[in-house]
C-alpha cells in the first residue's frame, strides 16, 4: 500500500456515502480503476453495508402511542367520571340555601295516626329534620326544629320524591302534648312558627 492508498482507504466511507467533493471523488475513482486493493476494499465496504439489517421495527413506537392513546383514554375517563361526581353532589347535597316564605311555605306540621310528622314540599330543604327544644318548652309543648344542611333526604326516601314526610313526635313528646312548632337556626332562636295549636 502506498500514500494514496492510505488517502483512498480513509475517504471511502465518505465516497460510499456520496459526501465527496468532485475534486475528491474523481481523485478516488482514478485510484480505484487501478489499484485493486482499494477497489477490494472498496467491495467488502459495500457489502458490508448491504448485509446490515433494516431497523424496520416499529414495535417501540407502537408501544409508545399505545400507551398514549391509554393514558390519553383514562384522562377523559376520569375526567367524565369527576364531572359526574361533582353534579351528582352539587344536586344531591343542596344546602339549606335561603330562608323565605316560600321555604316556610313548603313545610307543614301533619298529624297521622303514629304521629306527628314535619311535611316538606319539592325539597326545597334537604336535609335532616333536627329537635331542638328550646331550654324547658317541650314541657309546655313546643317543638323547636331545624334542618341540617348534610344528608339529603332522597337518600332515605327515594330519588323522585317530591314531598316527604319526617316523624317530629318522640318519647319526650307526644303528639297530644304539642301546642307548637317552631322552625329554629341552629342556636334554638325561633324563625317561624310552622303550626299552632287552636
Amino acid at each position: 500500500m502506498n500514500k494514496d492508498c492510505n488517502i483512498v482507504n480513509d475517504l471511502l466511507p465518505l465516497y460510499v456515502d456520496d459526501v465527496l467533493s468532485a475534486d475528491s471523488k474523481q481523485f478516488v475513482e482514478e485510484h480505484l480503476s487501478s489499484c485493486d486493493n482499494c477497489k477490494d476494499q472498496l467491495d467488502k465496504m459495500k457489502a458490508d453495508i448491504t448485509t446490515l439489517p433494516k431497523d424496520n421495527d416499529t414495535k417501540p413506537f407502537k408501544k409508545i402511542k399505545r400507551k398514549l392513546i391509554t393514558r390519553l383514554i383514562l384522562i377523559v375517563v376520569l375526567a367524565a367520571a369527576l364531572l359526574v361526581g361533582w353534579v351528582f353532589v352539587w344536586t344531591t347535597y343542596i344546602p339549606v340555601k335561603y330562608i323565605g316564605e316560600q321555604f316556610y311555605a313548603d313545610m307543614d306540621v301533619v298529624f297521622m295516626d303514629d304521629g306527628a310528622y314535619l311535611r316538606r314540599d319539592n325539597l326545597c330543604s334537604r336535609g335532616d329534620v333536627i329537635i331542638s327544644y328550646i331550654d324547658n318548652d317541650k314541657e309546655n309543648g313546643v317543638i323547636g326544629l331545624y334542618i341540617a344542611e348534610s344528608v339529603p333526604d332522597h337518600f332515605r326516601l327515594g330519588w323522585y320524591e317530591s314531598t316527604c314526610y319526617t316523624k317530629i313526635s318522640n318519647d319526650l313528646i307526644v303528639p297530644e302534648k304539642i301546642k307548637q312548632v317552631v322552625y329554629t337556626d341552629k342556636n334554638g332562636n325561633p324563625l317561624q312558627t310552622l303550626w299552632e295549636k287552636e
